[in-house]
């Protein structure tokens, strides 16, 4: 496909598109605008190239260029869509980080692009590693090529790996392209329509009804498990042995202080708790929500008790979580806290949270400190 006809292929989808292009590849905002038509394609163009202006789009990320960081970013470039008016089921996130050639650099270093992709329907994200010499020119130019491509192939259908309309065209030593999508069900799509739903997934049973959970007046262990880890499942198993009560893991797409989850995160972290809690008998499955805070988890699923670590407990109580809102809707909903000492906490215990607490002592549950933060920086 020739250059020209690619461009007006893709402005010409009138898809409503946030783009946010980091490391590499800033010069397709020009191919995209620079034939007209462009402002019926793209809503806002963000080149979030220093690393304050990617922590104020998602929070303080892993690594700068990672599928993780490009996924994080299309859902947050999907989210700006349509605080900026655009109707969520038009709305598309597209974001790209990439590390290129740079003067003085480490040998070794890896060159390589992600652009990832996110709406109301699905996930998906490309990533390109440069194998070969090349100079930041030519690295820049294949960015964006790349960048060019990757939306010719979420909004036009053809595959970046096509070898006579994709990025290769313009390769003379080809590397290889991987990636991966996602698309949603009808039950996700439901509960980020309303967070009082939630889906219930028991691991050997199959799926619950809501109502079924609330009846069981369940434990319910937030969390954002990246990844699970032995803590977890020790505060697991002293809420079974406390209580003879099996725990679920709940985890929510929303999030209170970054962009919500994408679809292929949000898959894998189910399969890879799965995977971990298959075989232990103080855990019953998972509950996905979209309910980030206590009082909309409080509001979804009725007569729960909560297990959170200290430090958790400890961010309920600063002012910016209203405390007192969260004790009176807990409250009303028959809701409690568990709360599990942390190594070297400050036992806090404020009394408007502390009425509807139960504390686990370092005698029921040991604390080693572990996190799963600490988890995934030591695989770095």
């Amino acid at each position: 496909m020739k250059y020209l006809d690619k461009i007006k292929q893709i402005v010409g989808s009138k898809k409503k598109v946030v783009l946010t292009v980091t490391g590499g590849g800033t010069g397709v905002f020009g191919h995209l605008l620079n034939y007209g038509g462009g402002s019926e394609f793209l809503v806002e163009g963000i080149i979030n190239y220093s690393t304050e202006s990617t922590q104020d789009l998602i929070g303080k990320p892993d690594s700068h260029v990672s599928k993780e960081t490009a996924l994080k970013l299309a859902v947050a470039a999907h989210q700006r869509c349509i605080k900026l008016g655009v109707d969520p089921k038009e709305a598309h996130g597209v974001s790209t980080t990439a590390k290129l050639v740079t003067e003085g650099e480490r040998e070794g270093r890896v060159h390589e692009i992600y652009a990832a992709y996110h709406s109301n329907d699905k996930s998906s994200y490309v990533h390109l590693r440069f194998e070969h010499d090349r100079s930041r020119v030519q690295e820049e130019y294949l960015c964006e090529n790349f960048i060019l491509d990757a939306l010719n192939q979420w909004f036009c259908g053809v595959d970046i790996a096509d070898k006579k309309n994709g990025l290769f065209t313009c390769m003379k030593k080809p590397e290889v392209i991987v990636g991966d999508t996602c698309e949603t069900s009808p039950e996700i799509k439901e509960i980020i329509r309303d967070n009082r739903k939630v889906i219930v997934i028991h691991k050997s049973e199959g799926t619950w009804s809501q109502r079924d959970l609330e009846k069981s007046r369940p434990l319910i262990l937030p969390g954002s498990f990246n990844p699970i880890h032995a803590q977890h499942l020790r505060m697991a198993d002293a809420a079974y042995k406390k209580t003879g009560k099996q725990v679920w893991l709940e985890l929510s797409i929303g999030n209170t202080d970054k962009p919500a989850l994408d679809y292929i995160t949000l898959r894998d972290r189910v399969l890879d708790i799965m995977s971990k809690v298959i075989t232990r008998d103080s855990i019953a499955g998972v509950v996905i929500s979209n309910a980030p805070l206590f009082i909309q988890k409080a509001e979804a699923v009725n007569s729960t008790t909560f297990l959170v670590g200290m430090d958790t407990f400890n961010r309920m109580n600063e002012e910016k979580y209203n405390p007192v809102r969260t004790r009176e809707t807990l409250t009303n909903y028959d809701a409690r806290l568990m709360v599990f000492s942390r190594k070297g906490d400050k036992r806090l215990y404020p009394a408007y949270l502390g009425l509807i607490a139960d504390f686990v002592s370092q005698q029921e549950y040991k604390d080693t400190g572990l996190s799963s933060t600490k988890i995934r920086n030591a695989k770095d």
